[in-house]
């Protein structure tokens, strides 16, 4: 039997291609620059969180409110003659006028003009010496006429500074003022009627100097509404 007429065995397969020094080289450089764009894609996320949470961070802390003061007592607030601001009425005293001088002990016989009056509310003077904190009712005797002009009265029982004023009195405040403590109606309330009841609104006031020498304090009964 002749070489070409044995049988052919087959051959092994062909081992896997060897790579060159410059094809690894490329592959090298490949895989290194996929690696920097990896990086680089992370640092910009990374700085893309930082500044969208300093943003947020920024736009969270509010610009600063400006705190507007509390509002101070209603003596220190109103101006002698005129209605307090921010008022719908419109009020005068024009008796006693101010910087009056009146001889005391004497029934004070109060006038002057309201606009604009809610309907159901009533005026009541208050009288307030010397600056205390400490306000006497008047009587309870207001009557206001369809063209704005009222009376009141009050008794100015001792001399000194006082300070005559107006108030607006809602239902609520009239039925406070009714059943205010006999203390109070006796020697003056010893706090701002409006913080007394919510119902009871000082409006304007005059300031008198009130002397010696009256003829003394006619008792009035309040005549109630």
């Amino acid at each position: 039997m002749g070489d070409d007429d044995r049988p052919k065995t087959s051959q092994p397969a062909e081992p896997g291609k060897k790579w060159g020094p410059a094809e690894k080289a490329v592959i090298i450089a490949a895989v290194i620059s996929g690696v920097f764009l990896v990086l680089a894609a992370a640092v910009t996320g990374i700085f893309g969180l930082l500044n969208q949470s300093a943003g947020s961070a920024a736009s969270s802390v509010s610009s600063p409110t400006l705190m507007t003061s509390v509002a101070p007592s209603v003596s220190a607030r109103a101006v002698a003659g005129q209605t307090l601001p921010n008022q719908n009425l419109a009020m005068t005293i024009t008796y006693p006028a101010n910087h009056a001088i009146i001889s005391t002990p004497k029934t004070l016989h109060a006038t002057g003009t309201v606009h604009n009056l809610p309907q159901g509310h009533h005026l009541v003077l208050f009288l307030q010496w010397n600056g205390q904190d400490r306000y006497w009712a008047g009587d309870l005797d207001i009557r206001v006429t369809p063209n704005g002009t009222w009376t009141g009265t009050a008794c100015l029982g001792f001399p000194g500074s006082v300070r005559v004023w107006v108030a607006d009195l809602s239902s609520v405040g009239l039925r406070a003022l009714e059943q205010a403590p006999a203390s109070y109606v006796q020697n003056g309330f010893p706090l701002l009627p409006e913080a007394f009841s919510p119902g009871i609104r000082m409006i304007t006031y005059n300031t008198i100097t009130a002397g010696q020498g009256g003829p003394g304090c006619q008792q009035n009964m309040p005549q109630l509404y």
